[in-house]
C-alpha cells in the first residue's frame, strides 16, 4: 500500500508497516477535498445535477447531495471543499454499531 507524495507529480511512498498495521483497521468515516486550481461549479453541477439542498453561508454557498453523501462548498462560482461521508458511516445503525452494539438482526429495530 502507498500514499501519493506532497507533490501532484510525486512519486508513491510506501507506507511503513508500523503505520500500515495502525491504519489497516480504520474505516473512513469522511473525507475532505480542496481543489489546487480553481474549479467552476457549474462544471461540477453539469456532472451531479442539482443539489437536493441549497445553504447560504457567510461566504459563499453550500450544495448538499444526501443520496451520494457529498456536500459541495463555493465561493464566488468557484469550488473551495468537497465534503464526502460514505454512507455506511452517516447511518445511525452505523454509529450504534461503533459503540459495540451487534445483535445481528437486519434490519435492527434496537434504535427505535
Amino acid at each position: 500500500m502507498t500514499a501519493a507524495g506532497l507533490a501532484a507529480d510525486g512519486a508513491a511512498q510506501p507506507l511503513a508497516d508500523s503505520l500500515l498495521a495502525q491504519l489497516g483497521r480504520q474505516a473512513v468515516v469522511g473525507l475532505s477535498l480542496v481543489p489546487r486550481q480553481g474549479l467552476d461549479v457549474a462544471r461540477l453541477a453539469a456532472s451531479l445535477g442539482q443539489p437536493r439542498l441549497r445553504l447560504q453561508l457567510e461566504a459563499g454557498e453550500a450544495w448538499i447531495y444526501p443520496r451520494l453523501g457529498l456536500s459541495v462548498h463555493s465561493e464566488d462560482e468557484q469550488l473551495r471543499l468537497l465534503q464526502v461521508v460514505p454512507r455506511r458511516a452517516a447511518s445511525p445503525l452505523s454509529r450504534y454499531s461503533q459503540r459495540g452494539h451487534h445483535c445481528g438482526r437486519v434490519p435492527c429495530n434496537c434504535l427505535r
